[in-house]
């Protein structure tokens, strides 16, 4: 393909007709990547879908991206009235499925400690982990109204999580 590019880095998200994304012949290839290049670090705020967690008023940031087969979520949970049970989960955004992985969430209990547990992405849910120290091993548990520690106001968990979708 023989082309210019005027060394601006627009051309690549709006490209001129002298672009080298603009080749008559990769016309379909050249607007798939211009799509992507365009939403590239957009980010989509949600309000997660929870199970075993009732945020009553609690401050919750959410939001997700998406680049070709692969979705990050971020988010941030400052308790306030807030009741936690067993195992808290919310649905995947934007009813993607995740090829399972995990990342580090962190977990404050405000004025005393930051612990860390695992937030873990698997098909359709967002679950949380606790580690626990216990004999030679460390394991994990599902986080609860007491783990890693007691829950209560302006206690925070947030993490961020990337996954191929499918």
């Amino acid at each position: 393909m023989a082309s210019t590019y005027n060394g601006s880095v627009a051309n690549l998200v709006d490209p001129l007709a002298n672009s080298p994304l603009t080749s008559p012949n990769h016309a379909t290839q050249h607007t798939e990547i211009n799509d992507a290049l365009q939403t590239l670090g957009t980010w989509t705020t949600f309000t997660p879908t929870w199970t075993n967690f009732t945020p009553g008023s609690a401050t919750q940031s959410f939001a997700y991206t998406i680049f070709n087969k692969l979705m990050y979520v971020r988010g941030s949970v400052l308790l306030n009235g807030s009741t936690m049970a067993t195992g808290p989960s919310f649905l995947i955004p934007d009813g993607k499925s995740a090829i399972a992985t995990w990342t580090i969430a962190r977990m404050l209990d405000a004025g005393t400690n930051n612990f860390f547990g695992i937030v873990f992405a698997n098909t359709t849910t967002i679950s949380f982990y606790s580690i626990a120290a216990g004999g030679t091993y460390t394991t994990l548990d599902d986080v609860s109204a007491t783990k890693p520690f007691t829950w209560a106001n302006n206690d925070v968990i947030d993490f961020t999580i990337g996954f191929s979708i499918s």
